[in-house]
């Protein structure tokens, strides 16, 4: 979630809050709802005061300075924060029926972070996606953050303080000024591990948070054709069927989203629960082969070994016309 910042005019936080409160007058307090809004949120305020009665009070609302909601009891007000680096203030009065007033003010400043992860597993050069992460993997997670100054200055890294946090966690490694960066393992396909970084100015006034949520989707085995001639055909993918369409061919097993002790892996196959030798010179591939007649279907099982990664597939292979001998 993209938070937001709220900066206070007569009091600043000691510690990264999202917000803070300063009283101009009175004893009310402002709820803000969600209590870290971000950049283009909707916002829900509430004033709040136990020793005022502030549902008989002429309550007043305005936003930079332009009045937006007036009536006696308005205890409520709901607005939209900017962009980032964009300050809205908003100002809230009321007078009470024995003449006290109360009166607060609100500087949002929107402050965002985007986070970016790559995984360090592999993926054949014409994927066109990016690798998913398995329970071997390190995933490498970058902040962009957009925080602003007062006067509308975009915040470089350095002037700014990560703060990562693995499962609630605080990586104290990654963590302190300009540290945009941050590297995370042990990765589960059971539960989602919480990633999060909270990013804040010299102050402390001005904060951003993102959470993602990362999770172990284990090595994947892919069937491609093997052409003699173009190689190997990853226009297409085989992952439930396979037609035996000449008299030989071959099939490469591909293990998606290793990592790297596994890029070039051993591959043990099996046809009907019974072993298949593989190309000697790469377990990747099996050559299959008819020369009988006959027609049926086999069931073709690829594991991945030499790792603790683990990842297995499993094959339908239909062949007609001629008896397969593998």
């Amino acid at each position: 979630m993209i938070l937001l910042a709220l900066l206070v005019l007569a009091w600043l936080p000691t510690s990264a809050l999202a917000y803070a409160e300063s009283a101009l007058q009175g004893s009310a307090t402002i709820e803000v709802t969600p209590a870290n809004p971000g950049s283009y949120t909707d916002v829900a305020l509430r004033a709040i005061s136990y020793a005022d009665n502030l549902h008989k009070a002429i309550v007043s609302w305005s936003v930079n300075g332009v009045p937006v909601r007036q009536g006696v009891g308005a205890t409520t007000f709901n607005f939209k924060t900017g962009a980032a680096g964009v300050p809205v203030r908003v100002h809230f009065q009321a007078l009470g029926a024995d003449g006290k007033e109360t009166e607060r003010e609100l500087v949002f400043n929107p402050a965002d972070v985007d986070l970016l992860w790559e995984a360090d597993g592999y993926v054949p050069t014409t994927y066109k996606g990016k690798s998913l992460l398995n329970n071997r993997s390190v995933a490498h997670v970058a902040a962009l953050p957009s925080l602003y100054t007062n006067s509308g200055k975009k915040m470089s890294s350095r002037e700014l303080s990560f703060t990562w946090y693995q499962d609630g966690q605080k990586r104290e490694t990654f963590s302190g000024y300009g540290k945009d960066q941050a590297n995370f393992s042990g990765f589960s396909s059971l539960k989602d591990t919480s990633i999060k970084v909270v990013v804040a100015d010299s102050s402390e006034t001005i904060v951003a948070e993102r959470t993602l949520a990362l999770r172990s989707y284990g090595t994947q085995i892919m069937f491609y054709e093997e052409s003699p001639l173009q190689g190997t055909l990853y226009n297409r993918a085989y992952w439930d069927t396979y037609t035996l369409r000449e008299r030989e061919v071959a099939l490469r097993a591909e293990a998606y989203f290793g990592t790297t002790e596994s890029r070039t892996p051993t591959f043990s196959w099996q046809i009907n629960n019974l072993p298949a030798a593989s190309d000697p010179e790469n377990s990747g591939i099996l050559v299959l082969r008819q020369d009988k007649p006959g027609s049926g279907n086999a069931v073709l099982s690829c594991t991945l070994g030499g790792t603790d990664e683990g990842g297995s597939a499993r094959l339908n292979l239909i062949f007609g016309g001629t008896y397969a001998n593998f």
